[in-house]
């Protein structure tokens, strides 16, 4: 098990690239979707092709008696490096023991080195929610910094909204070596006035002016949620911004955020309890001198955001591009993960079937030097969680966009 390090190979190559999908998501039904929109070997923009490798990367038997692995989240580091990590679970729920995995790959996912990186004990208990943020330029201290947040629940047999204050805290870790070695645990204050208050399954994001966001929640003495932000300007500490200021965003949980507008904005896209569709708000101009009480959330021109699903997501920008990219499962049931493809936040065209598989249906994605990998949870029986290497498609995106767009005129 994890005495030892442990070593993934890929074991399958020349997956299925697109599944093209020909009908716009905007008001399309789940069953559209799914049934006008089989898959294909491989699709052909123009004159080329292009092939997606897949690799099982956390699986059942990682740690003793914890089989299931929950929750994937990834990131690239400033070196190249692919950083992974999940929870493992002795059983598929969000109560009982449960540790976070990591795994290091420094060879373009061919092979990933994995490790315990936070475990759960008697004092902090289980550890959830991983989530990572690179300080790309180093005005933080050291370049290429990265931080693995999670929530930790010292009750085993409680979940988020069940919880007493004193039964939690947001934890991190940071490595200076892209992925290799990481700090001891570090706390961070918990806010007097919520119960829960720790990351969203999500990346966070580094603003043009080196202002570190991270997507967060938080739960309030009536055991109701919000989403927000977790944020650290420079020369500053970790702060929380609440985005509770509309009816709207009442349940507002799990979320995942870009940056937006000047650059120094954030997009942040919501998860809601007692809807299927996703709010969606937009921060003003975050300076390096400001405190949390100065961030203003706007409600979104597309704050009904029109892709299907009540599940976990991941929200992605590609710089330059003007393309948006989401992750989530596209049924109820939490099958058919899929990528989502937009050029406005607004229309959203169903791009590539990640899985068909029924599973807990959270995914990552994330994207750095022309570098694209998505994490998703896999395998129906045992959770598994899988990745997929899609850097090959990067420089097609806007062709692929493009031809889409042309043919839906």
């Amino acid at each position: 098990m994890l005495n030892k390090k442990i070593t993934s190979m890929k074991k399958e190559h020349l997956m299925t690239l697109i599944s093209l999908f020909i009908l716009w998501a905007c008001g399309q039904r789940e069953d559209d979707i799914l049934s006008k929109s089989p898959l294909v070997d491989s699709y052909t923009i123009g004159p080329f092709s292009v092939n997606i490798s897949k690799l099982v990367l956390f699986k059942s038997s990682d740690v003793l008696e914890k089989p299931y692995s929950r929750i994937p989240a990834i990131v690239i580091a400033n070196n190249g490096n692919i950083i992974a990590a999940c929870e493992k679970r002795k059983a598929s729920g969000d109560k009982g023991e449960i540790d976070v995995i990591l795994a290091v790959s420094s060879d373009d996912g061919n092979i990933f080195t994995k490790s315990i990186l936070f475990e759960n004990n008697t004092v902090t208990g289980r550890k959830m929610n991983p989530n990572f943020v690179v300080d790309r330029t180093g005005v933080h201290g050291v370049k290429g910094r990265i931080y693995c947040f999670v929530l930790a629940f010292s009750n085993p047999d409680k979940l988020s909204n069940q919880v007493d204050k004193n039964e939690t805290s947001t934890l991190y870790k940071y490595s200076d070596d892209n992925g290799l070695s990481w700090s001891n645990e570090i706390k961070l204050n918990l806010p007097d006035k919520y119960i829960v208050f720790g990351p969203s399954p999500a990346n966070g994001i580094q603003l043009e002016n080196g202002t570190l966001v991270i997507p967060a929640f938080i739960t309030l003495p009536d055991k109701s949620f919000r989403t927000g932000i977790i944020f650290k300007v420079t020369n500053g500490d970790w702060q929380f911004s609440c985005i509770n200021n509309t009816e709207q965003n009442y349940m507002d949980n799990e979320s995942t955020i870009i940056l937006y507008g000047d650059g120094n904005q954030v997009l942040l896209n919501a998860r809601n309890g007692t809807t299927t569709q996703r709010h969606v708000y937009y921060s003003n101009s975050i300076s390096n001198n400001m405190i949390s009480e100065d961030i203003v959330w706007t409600v979104h021109d597309s704050a009904q955001f029109n892709v299907i699903g009540a599940c976990q997501g991941s929200l992605l920008a590609i710089p330059d591009n003007n393309i948006y990219l989401f992750t989530n499962p596209v049924e109820a049931s939490r099958s058919h993960t899929c990528i989502w493809l937009s050029p406005d936040l607004i229309k959203w065209i169903p791009f590539h079937s990640v899985t068909t598989e029924s599973t807990g249906g959270y995914s990552a994605i994330t994207y750095y030097n022309n570098q694209l990998f998505i994490i998703y949870e896999s395998n129906p029986d045992v959770t598994e969680c899988e990745i997929q290497n899609l850097s090959p498609i990067v420089p097609y995106l806007p062709d692929f966009f493009n031809n889409v767009i042309a043919g839906n005129q």
